[in-house]
């Protein structure tokens, strides 16, 4: 071979391993050392073959969209092949970038081959989509609910290829202590309430389900005059059944100065030491509304 003396053979059918790619040049003497002796060389390439391979995504929930790049050591000619199992779309492709779905979760295989002067390789892996649940849940008694009623909230969530392992109840915004597939919470507060179920399965894939909760409660009552005098009757500002509203309520004085302003009113005003009068008050619910009105303050 070219630029070696040791890379002889006196064999009929001779094999060798070239160190690396390139052209090389061979020469085969028939009969050597005799009258007769010949001589035939033959120039030949030797291409090594490409080594391609792409970035496995991490296991993922659900079927996302997967975006694989082709990489690894081969020409900017190389032909790729890529092959989708398992009813992909693509189920094939020749880019170096690609897009592809899976239409259930499980372990996807891949393989991209690459050929380049002749020679082909090829890398064999696995994307993994974990089932996503499908949260559902059941409540009773139904809605709409008087103030006061307790309800019982249960799961009726469907497992899909994986059992649950945890729940996550919410209404209105809180969280209810129960994280099993059963929750309760008692309806102390009128008005629109959204609930909220979060589940996880054993993979930690989540789904949620909502729903809303009407609590119907007695219409508030608005005096128009009230006596602090000490005497156990009417000696605070009382209005009926606004401790289960959100609400906020200012009071003005003859002139316009503001004497009272409160956040979520509980029926504590009993005149602050303010003289006798009538007094302006704006009252303004969470839920919509509002009322405005006079109030007497008489001893």
């Amino acid at each position: 071979m070219d630029g070696s003396d040791a890379d002889t053979s006196s064999l009929f059918n001779p094999a060798f391993t070239f160190p690396e790619s390139g052209t090389y040049l061979a020469t085969l003497i028939a009969n050597p050392g005799s009258t007769c002796a010949d001589t035939a060389t033959a120039r030949f390439t030797v291409n090594i073959p490409p080594v391609p391979f792409f970035d496995v995504p991490l296991p993922m929930c659900g079927t996302p969209s997967v975006v694989l790049a082709a990489r690894g050591l081969y020409g900017p000619g190389a032909l790729l092949s890529w092959q989708f199992a398992n009813g992909a779309m693509p189920s094939t492709s020749s880019d170096s970038l690609v897009t592809v779905n899976f239409p259930a979760p499980g372990n996807n295989p891949i393989t991209l081959t690459v050929t380049e002067n002749g020679c082909t390789g090829s890398y064999v892996s696995t994307v993994t989509q974990y089932p996503l649940p499908s949260a559902a849940f059941t409540q009773a008694p139904a809605s709409p609910l008087p103030l006061g009623t307790s309800v019982v909230f249960t799961d009726a969530s469907a497992a899909v290829g994986a059992p649950i392992a945890q729940w996550s109840w919410m209404v209105s915004g809180g969280a209810l202590p129960s994280t099993g597939s059963i929750a309760t919470w008692v309806a102390n507060w009128p008005g629109v309430h959204p609930v909220s179920l979060i589940v996880s399965n054993a993979f930690g894939c989540t789904d949620t389900a909502y729903a809303t909760i009407i609590v119907t409660g007695d219409p508030i009552r608005i005096p128009n005059v009230f006596s602090p005098n000490g005497d156990g009757v009417n000696d605070r500002f009382v209005i009926d059944n606004i401790q289960y509203y959100p609400n906020e309520l200012t009071v003005f004085g003859r002139w316009g100065n503001k004497v009272l302003e409160a956040q979520n009113y509980k029926n504590q005003w009993d005149g602050d030491g303010l003289p006798d009068g009538t007094y302006y008050f704006v009252l303004r619910m969470e839920e919509g509304g509002e009322h405005s009105g006079h109030i007497t303050l008489l001893r």
